[in-house]
């Protein structure tokens, strides 16, 4: 099949939604599909100058055209048509896979449905649903809330990572025979193969951490949706009881919060750093830094306030970690309200505290724990989600024939 995915951010940035559809790419590509990342021109070029060889093509899209959508979406909408139908005589494909309902999936659907071009939207998270307290979500803007609406309720198809984003396609009047939940996936035989052969006091040591003293593990750029300043107050506390832990921070700006942490009296307990890609040939998601990380650590952290399906979590859980998390709308999907991890709530940073106490100190809970996080991990490999999205896209592809015959 040509396939196109289209989506609004990728590579170079690998958060949790640019690492998915890169290997979604890579796979299906390995699976003999022809795959065209459609993304942002500044983007594009971006990860090009990383000298990358990537296994898919990459086309252009004009960001610019998004950010007319909230005053003018008649204009927005027109011109996206125009550079999609481009792209469309030039490749000719047979499915297009939009990576979120704003602001891919506005401009994706009214095109498609015009033409009768098979596709479907992907929700990321924060496309679609919103944390409870309205610190983050993409529709808490009216005007992109109208936007998603009328999107999701037209498109051909639509993705759901969890059944917190399913339940949310459903209120907002997708009709629930074109909800597909498909979830994030993992490459387990890498974790496995690190955790095989591997000093944790070595990699401990080159994270800047102490290689005897227990370290918690949190994954993700600082952004409002981790909510890491319930993380520190949780340290504060533990802290005040005088309990001797070490949290590592990766992600981007997280050294903005272990500064933080310094200045307010945590100090030697917080590191924060960014972990880069390896340049050169086929880049590896998540990188191999990143997956020693996980597995020099002793405990995962977790205290956001909104997650769509997170990558991270299911990477912590197939390094076999303990895992702390929230009941936040998203987290509580995959850990199933508490049955495969420790959950507390939302913003309840004492809670927080008693969990990693409880961690911390109890090595029974630990292995519990770690059990847990391998046999829930072990559910999502990749082999059965790239299966998933394959009989999905000739499915839509399918439809769409039969329409037009």
């Amino acid at each position: 099949m040509k396939i196109a995915i289209f989506t609004p951010s990728f590579l170079p940035k690998f958060s949790g939604a640019e690492i998915f559809h890169h290997n979604l790419a890579t796979r299906l590509a390995g699976r003999g599909h022809e795959v065209t990342v459609v993304l942002p021109r500044k983007t594009g070029k971006a990860l090009q100058e990383k000298g990358w060889a990537l296994p898919y093509r990459l086309e252009a899209f004009p960001a610019n055209v998004w950010s007319y959508y909230k005053r003018w979406p008649a204009l927005a909408s027109f011109l996206a048509g125009r550079r999609l139908g481009g792209l469309q005589r030039r490749h000719g494909f047979d499915v297009w896979h939009g990576v979120m309902a704003y602001p891919t999936g506005v401009s994706l659907v009214p095109w498609a449905q015009k033409n009768g071009i098979a596709h479907l939207i992907r929700s990321a998270g924060d496309d679609v649903i919103s944390s409870r307290g309205g610190e983050v979500g993409l529709r808490l803007d009216g005007r992109v809330n109208r936007l998603v609406a009328g999107a999701t309720r037209g498109a051909q198809a639509v993705v759901a990572l969890s059944d917190t984003i399913r339940e949310e396609f459903v209120k907002l009047g997708v009709a629930p025979e074109r909800i597909h939940t498909i979830p994030n996936a993992v490459d387990l035989a890498r974790f496995q193969q690190v955790s095989r052969d591997f000093s944790r006091s070595a990699e401990r040591e080159n994270l800047g951490m102490d290689p005897g003293g227990f370290l918690f593990l949190a994954v993700g750029r600082n952004h409002p949706q981790k909510n890491y300043p319930a993380l520190l107050e949780a340290a504060r506390i533990l802290r005040s009881q005088g309990k001797v832990f070490q949290v590592l921070l990766l992600g981007r700006g997280t050294e903005e919060i272990a500064r933080a942490a310094e200045a307010s009296g945590l100090t030697g307990i917080f590191r924060g750093t960014e972990i880069a890609a390896t340049a050169g040939g086929l880049p590896v998601f998540p990188p191999e830094a990143l997956v020693r990380a996980y597995c020099a650590a002793d405990c995962f952290v977790m205290p956001s306030v909104l997650e769509g399906f997170s990558t991270a979590l299911l990477e912590a859980m197939a390094a076999e970690l303990p895992v702390i998390t929230t009941d936040a709308p998203g987290c509580g999907d995959f850990v199933r309200n508490g049955k495969d991890a420790i959950m507390v709530p939302v913003n309840d940073a004492e809670a927080l505290s008693r969990a990693m106490l409880q961690v911390l100190e109890n090595g029974a809970t630990r292995n519990q724990l770690r059990e847990l996080s391998k046999n829930r991990a072990a559910m999502f490999g990749w082999d059965s989600v790239l299966s998933l999205y394959e009989n999905l896209y000739f499915s839509l592809a399918e439809e769409r024939r039969i329409a037009k015959s």
